[in-house]
Formats: structure tokens, sequence, C-alpha cells
């Protein structure tokens, strides 16, 4: 532990110089399809490209942060095969999600999409149980330390001390810093920033999502289950089958 104290004491005087803990980052979501989308059929994986890229943006201040798309929409892939069964047509979906902080508070305000529709989700997310390693990394021209999660998820995130922000991409955060990059089941679901810009973010530009059906996090939880389930059901014999990104 006294190794990570030191390099806590290190980071400080980069932080205290900063003259903003605002800005935008600039992510790439990146989704290894074959990992997801397990499937033993060789035809389907050479048709199926490995990844599926987009682009989000979060903004950041020591108040509240805002994790979004950019303004221009990520496009759907499609991937259709024929089968003896008949049709079968994979729709990778481009999540169109927001997730609005106050990170005074810990208040949450969720929208996401799932099976053509929106949900709104209000609460307080639950705390992340992380342990910080002492490891090493530059990500965008910040230095940053590794956290992994103490569950079964195999989660790690790298983040910065240069930005002590409590933030990350999505759900991420709760590390005394801000989180840059963030790696789920050996890079199956990976985040990773590639531009940090620290600016003076006017508060009216973290605008919390309105959009959607207002769901409790345990009852969204409950709809994406059995929807899954029903769809894992319906591919056993061919047809249409949809693979949301969330």
């Amino acid at each position: 532990m006294s190794k990570i104290y030191a390099l806590f004491l290190l980071f400080l005087p980069l932080a205290l110089i900063g003259q903003n803990n605002s800005g935008y980052v600039t992510f790439e979501e990146k989704i290894n399809l074959h990992k997801q989308l397990k499937t033993d059929d060789p035809d389907l994986m050479k048709m199926i490209p490995e990844f599926k890229t987009d682009q989000k943006i979060l903004l950041f201040s020591p108040e509240a942060c805002l994790y979004r798309s950019p303004l221009k929409e990520d496009k759907d892939m499609e991937v259709e095969k024929s089968t003896d069964d008949g049709e079968m047509k994979m729709v990778i979906k481009s999540s169109k999600n927001e997730l609005f902080r106050d990170l005074k508070t810990s208040k949450t305000i969720e929208q996401k999409e799932f099976m053509t529709r929106t949900f709104l989700i209000e609460g307080e997310l639950p705390k992340k149980n992380w342990k910080i390693t002492g490891k090493q990394e530059t990500i965008a021209g910040f230095l940053c330390m590794e956290a992994v999660l103490d569950d079964t998820s195999k989660t790690t995130a790298w983040f910065t001390p240069q930005i002590p922000v409590s933030a990350g991409p999505g759900v991420y955060g709760d590390l005394p810093g801000l989180i840059l990059k963030v790696s789920v089941n050996d890079d199956t679901q990976l985040w990773v920033a590639q531009k940090v810009e620290l600016k003076a973010i006017d508060s009216s530009k973290f605008v919390a999502p309105t959009q959607g059906k207002k769901v409790s996090r345990e009852k969204f939880k409950e709809i994406v289950e059995e929807k899954m389930k029903e769809m894992q059901e319906a591919s056993g014999g061919g047809g249409m089958i949809k693979i949301i990104k969330n």
C-alpha cells in the first residue's frame, strides 16, 4: 500500500497545476462480436466483422458528468444469411444511450434503448468495489493507474489522478480520478479515451435525458433478461435474431 500512496503523492502536484477539472473526453467503444455471439457456425463468423466500434462523448466537471453519443448518428450493422430453415438476419444496434450523473448527490438519470423501446432509469448506481493495483499506463497523454473490480465480471479500469473527477464512460466511476479506459471480460467490451480536452463547460450543457418510460433499475434488468430469453428460444429455429448492444 505504501507504493500506492507514494504514487498518489507524485500525481498530486500534477493535479494541482491544472487550471480545469472539467472538459470533454472522446471515447471509442468497441465490442468483440465474435466473443459475444459465442456461435459454433464458422460461416456466420466469417460474415460478421470481429468488432463493432462507436464513438461517445463524456462531458465532465467536479459537479456532474454526461455520457452520450456525439451529434453524428452511428449506423446500425446488419448481417443477413440464408439457411435451410430460412433467412436469418442479425441487427447489431448502435447504442444511443445517455447517462447523467450528479457527482455531488450521486443522483443518476439514464436513458437506454432496448428492443425499439426507450426507458428512463432514475436512481443511484450501485457502488463499485474497486481495488487499485498500482500498475501504470499512459492513455491519451495522461498517466493512469489500474483498478480492478472485486467481483466475477473481470473488469479493469484505468484512471488518472491528474484529473480528480470521479467519473468515466457509462456506468463506470467511483475512483479518485477520471477513468480513461475500461475493459470487460478480456476486451469483449472496451472503452478507450482517444482525446481529452480540458476546458470550462457551462453548466447548461449538462442536460439530463428526459425521454422514455420510467422504470426502476431492477425492473429494467427483468425486462432485458426476459426478452433475451425469448430471443434465444426464437433463434433455435432460424428466423430473425437481434443482438442489442447496450
